[in-house]
């Protein structure tokens, strides 16, 4: 069985930190358990407020690792609702997506809470920073309203400015990091169901949503299908028309057109080759256990992370 061989320093955003390039070896992957969570892994990045830690969403909770201990930043993983508070203290409804603006200052997507807040690290304590909690709807201007926001991100276009997918208002949404005034980017039916999203270095956008990818043009807002179906689900390794996705979830950007997939629904993690025309699988290592509802993807010094259903997996490089 082949594995992913980590070669090339790139710069890609839409991950923190992204060193390596992803090819396929014929020699085995190191892999090791790096954190053990409640739930499905939705996001994780580099902690900034902690170097060498992993910050990642455990359903109700946001945490840190270092892969030996996990450190509680806010919420409690168990126990939803909705709740300003000091770490332990503060309650969330699912967290699905989160970026950290600087390193005292992390926003998270109350996602079932339909808003957005923030939390200090310094102090542990959250506060409302965009949207009404707790009261779904879709307008712009502060405190705004959104309808299952999922991810979180910071406009590559534009420092000022966080990019949310706003799931249940099929949008792709703007948030003012200094104020937390709403805005739209782009709204389209062809946007139902959406996930996630990362962007190139022009800022174009490949997102997640229904059972396909998308691309949306940063300049033109066009939305173009690029890979699987709006609505058929499946497990197709096929040209890119022709390819099938089972409920794909993170997207990170790897090198120029090349993207990795979360598919959780086929059990994998996807590669698209944008250059190829080609969607295939990757094939972790020889021995490992099955991957469980790959959510999430990071790439950090050199090794790969998968958040999956209760735990966390590190794919170390050479």
């Amino acid at each position: 069985m082949e594995m992913i061989h980590l070669v090339t320093p790139v710069t890609a955003p839409g991950c923190i930190n992204i060193t390596v390039l992803f090819l396929l070896h014929s020699r085995p992957s190191p892999v090791s358990e790096f954190a053990t969570t409640s739930s499905n892994v939705i996001h994780m990045e580099p902690d900034l407020y902690q170097p060498g830690n992993i910050v990642y969403t455990d359903q109700h909770a946001l945490k840190s690792s270092d892969g030996i201990n996990a450190y509680l930043i806010t919420g409690n993983s168990t126990q939803p609702g909705y709740k300003e508070g000091t770490r332990a203290q503060a309650r969330f409804h699912n967290i699905y997506g989160f970026t950290q603006v600087s390193e005292k200052t992390t926003v998270l997507a109350d996602t079932w809470n339909h808003c957005l807040r923030t939390v200090d690290r310094v102090t542990g304590v959250t506060s409302t920073f965009s949207g009404r909690c707790d009261d779904a709807g879709y307008r712009a201007g502060r405190p705004g309203q959104f309808r299952y926001p999922y991810a979180v991100a910071r406009d590559v276009n534009d420092a000022d400015q966080l990019l949310i997918t706003d799931s249940g208002n099929k949008a792709v949404r703007t948030v003012a990091i200094k104020t937390g005034d709403a805005g739209t980017f782009v709204k389209s039916d062809l946007l139902a169901v959406l996930r996630y999203l990362t962007q190139d270095k022009d800022g174009n956008m490949f997102v997640t949503a229904g059972q396909a990818l998308y691309r949306i043009s940063y300049n033109s807002k066009k939305i173009t299908l690029i890979a699987g179906s709006p609505s058929e689900k499946g497990y197709k390794d096929l040209d890119l028309s022709n390819s099938r996705f089972n409920y794909p979830y993170d997207v990170a950007l790897v090198g120029p057109g090349n993207l990795l997939v979360g598919d959780p629904g086929n059990q994998k993690v996807r590669f698209v080759d944008l250059n190829a025309n080609q969607v295939s699988t990757i094939n972790m290592c020889n021995g490992c256990s099955t991957l469980r509802s790959p959510h999430s993807m990071l790439i950090h010094n050199g090794s790969m992370y998968i958040g999956q259903n209760k735990r966390i997996q590190k794919y170390a490089g050479e």
